[in-house]
């Protein structure tokens, strides 16, 4: 009798220990499944300033602005270089992008246009590169003294340790921007595209061309490292030329979260 006893207390025992088991199973299963099902919170992203100009920052760029990477070009009338840059891994469902950003600078003499920009993606155990990007600042002419963001990017590049920029080439000459007052500038989290967003009003004067004008804007972070750069028409209204155009340039929510400062500049595509 004491041994069928036993044999009742350890029957009693698997049985609670396996309700006990599928009870915690089911909590697992409905925090899970809680968790999925609830919508997702906007990134917070901080509110940026826009790059403050120096009094006396001089026509030309000084040391005090330059991050060394290799020169395209050097001479007697000056050069131009790759400035700071930065790389990114953004994915979109299956898909996995690298976008690498930065800035050219102009130390000549003359505005400069048609400006080539390599980036090779090389791993880590070799010099045989993995993968060649090839691509162009967003504004297609750079005057002396300025600045011009780039932007470039592959889909599921193969595994690199490094990548090395470098400037082909480029052309003496090319057409200015036009003077253009920018105006009402907002920037903040969209919720519905779930971008960050730059957006305003462009003033043309009265002798200014609106065809194919472009706004340009340049992200920094807190280090003064481009961490976007992104372009969008001016949409002028025919009918009524003599009002103000909009523009409005998104950034994926993660290119804009290491953000700090903006640069708005105008070209002409």
């Amino acid at each position: 009798m004491m041994a069928n006893g036993k044999k009742k207390t350890a029957l009693t025992l698997l049985i609670i220990f396996l309700l006990a088991d599928a009870l915690l199973i089911a909590l697992v299963i409905q925090r899970y499944t809680a968790k999925v099902s609830a919508p997702a919170e906007p990134e917070v992203v901080p509110a940026l300033k826009p790059v403050q100009a120096e009094p006396d920052q001089p026509k030309f760029l000084t040391g005090a602005h330059m991050t060394f990477l290799p020169i395209a070009f050097s001479g007697s009338e000056g050069h131009v270089e790759i400035l700071n840059n930065s790389s990114l891994f953004i994915e979109d469902g299956k898909q996995k992008t690298l976008h690498i950003t930065g800035e050219i600078a102009n130390f000549t003499s003359g505005t400069i246009s048609h400006v080539s920009i390599n980036a090779v993606l090389y791993p880590s155990n070799g010099t045989n590169a993995v993968a060649t990007i090839h691509g162009s600042p967003l504004m297609p002419a750079i005057a002396p003294g300025q600045k011009a963001c780039f932007h470039l990017y592959l889909q599921s590049p193969a595994r690199y340790e490094r990548y090395v920029l470098s400037i082909p080439g480029f052309q003496s000459g090319g057409e200015a921007a036009p003077a253009l007052d920018l105006a009402n500038i907002s920037a903040g989290f969209d919720k519905s595209s779930r971008a960050y967003v730059l957006s305003g009003q462009a003033l043309a004067g009265d002798e200014t061309s609106l065809a194919n004008l472009r706004i340009v804007a340049t992200l920094y972070d807190a280090e003064g490292k481009v961490v976007g750069c992104e372009q969008s028409s001016a949409v002028f209204d025919s009918a009524n030329p003599a009002e103000p155009g909009v523009f409005r340039i998104s950034f994926a929510s993660r290119a804009a979260r290491s953000a700090r400062e903006y640069k708005l500049d105008v070209s002409i595509k």
